[in-house]
């Protein structure tokens, strides 16, 4: 009963979370048509198709999200990347509107209309082409490489090299083709040992089992970690799992898992997660605040506790860096510095890897997506 009454206030919740964000595509798409048809005579002379096209581009993300769980197939998956792309190019086409007003009333409507309409127009034009940038922008993995220092650390580890990726988001976005071009730059690497925390799967249907077989081949001699995110929650927990066991992971979550006198602490999303059930979690599967540790976590949060618990280095993502300015600055503000990059708290250490690929629009703007090689050495 308690499992059904939890289904039923999930897909209320999943309607209405809906049902809002089709709201807010609707204004942002009336406010984007209406400041074209007033400031660019090129649009105004044609405002039956520009009309028609924002609204079929107003409810595309939305049908492509429904469409694509109710069948998935190579077209559905095309139609939702396209609608994915589309959202993106809708939040730059909206500034452009705003920055296109502000003009408008700082010059207290002393420009005419022919200037206001071509410098609005150049707006519109220029959001256009960042967007186009970002698309690319995003496919540029950049190897981030660090050196990190332990406490303890034993002498097998020090000079010893890790590969960290998050929030991949593989499914009708980021494709196989995606998967084994990563995979490649992480066989190239021949680090020691691989740490994956979280939203490898991005959540709608796909092929998850050969996605995760992109990486069998590679076979660091310390293993494979992996953790699960938010996304896996959405594309269904077994389905994820199976996929990355398939490309030869260790799923880690709720465990802990001794190598060469380091602990590798896997803890696993859960919407439903506090500190206290954080501390409970560690205490439950044997975790010893005397050994080094090094803690695979999804989310940057919670981090006091485990600051608490003596964990000598947390590796989050989540955040992506907010993937496209100024939404870096909200990262920044909710995961209270955290949001990314090698931080210090207290005697731990936290990195939030900005991820290799995308969630929502495919863009990047401000941000890059990153493979992390970290080197060890003792502190």
């Amino acid at each position: 009963m308690n499992s059904n009454k939890y289904y039923l206030s999930h897909r209320i919740f999943f309607l209405v979370f809906i049902g809002f964000n089709q709201l807010v595509l609707f204004w942002t798409h009336s406010v984007i048509y209406t400041t074209g048809i007033n400031f660019i005579p090129l649009l105004s002379d044609n405002k039956i198709y520009f009309a028609s096209a924002m609204i079929l581009l107003s409810v595309s993300f939305v049908i492509g999200n429904i469409f694509l769980y109710i069948g998935h197939n190579r077209f559905l998956g095309n139609l939702y990347h396209l609608s994915a792309v589309w959202l993106g190019t809708m939040f730059w086409l909206l500034l452009a509107a705003f920055t296109a007003h502000i003009i408008n009333l700082a010059t207290f409507g002393y420009l005419s209309d022919i200037a206001l309409g071509n410098v609005t127009l150049m707006l519109y034009i220029s959001a256009l082409a960042l967007s186009t940038y970002g698309l690319y922008h995003q496919k540029d993995i950049k190897l981030m490489r660090i050196d990190i220092s332990i406490k303890n650390l034993p002498q097998t580890w020090v000079g010893r090299r890790a590969v960290l990726f998050t929030d991949s988001h593989y499914g009708p976005v980021h494709t196989i083709n995606d998967a084994w071009k990563l995979a490649k730059l992480i066989k190239n690497e021949e680090a020691d040992i691989l740490f994956m925390s979280g939203d490898f799967y991005d959540g709608p249907p796909t092929n998850f089992v050969a996605l995760g077989e992109a990486f069998k081949d590679i076979t660091p001699p310390l293993g494979k970690f992996f953790v699960t995110g938010n996304h896996e929650e959405y594309a269904g927990k077994a389905r994820a799992i199976g996929g990355v066991e398939a490309g030869g992971f260790f799923v880690a979550d709720g465990s802990i898992t001794l190598v060469d006198g380091v602990q590798i602490v896997g803890i696993p999303y859960e919407s439903h997660e506090t500190k206290a059930e954080l501390s409970d979690m560690l205490a439950s599967i044997g975790y010893d605040s005397k050994i080094p540790s090094i803690a695979l976590k999804h989310v940057p949060n919670d981090l006091d506790e485990l600051a608490i618990e003596n964990v000598d280095l947390v590796l989050c993502g989540h955040t992506h860096k907010g993937q496209i300015w100024p939404f870096s600055l909200l990262a920044r503000w909710v995961y209270k510095g955290f949001e990314y990059g090698l931080k210090p708290l207290e005697n731990m250490q936290v990195y939030t890897s900005s991820g290799v690929g995308t969630w929502g629009p495919p863009q990047r703007i401000g941000t890059h997506s990153e493979l992390v090689v970290i080197t060890f050495k003792n502190k």
